[in-house]
């Protein structure tokens, strides 16, 4: 797939998480393990889907993950 586009924010936000570990890891070892197989993505979007996984409380932040390379964040426990 060379086109994260045709991707809807669920089937984006199962990519993102699916590179989510239980330890803490920085944002942007996630987002690039994630955009992999991609030629083409939209950093803006893949920013306010990680943004909306916090929210969501899907997973837990350490920083502000605006800051891709200076924040972390996890898989909750349990989850």
């Amino acid at each position: 797939m060379d086109d994260m586009s045709k991707l809807s924010d669920a089937e984006l936000d199962a990519l993102l998480l699916a590179q989510v570990k239980e330890r803490e890891q920085k944002v942007a070892m996630v987002i690039a393990m994630a955009m992999r197989p991609f030629k083409n993505w939209d950093e803006e979007r893949v920013g306010r889907r990680i943004v909306a996984l916090v929210e969501a409380g899907k997973v837990e932040s350490f920083g502000d993950v605006r800051k891709w390379r200076f924040s972390e964040i996890r898989l909750l426990a349990g989850k």
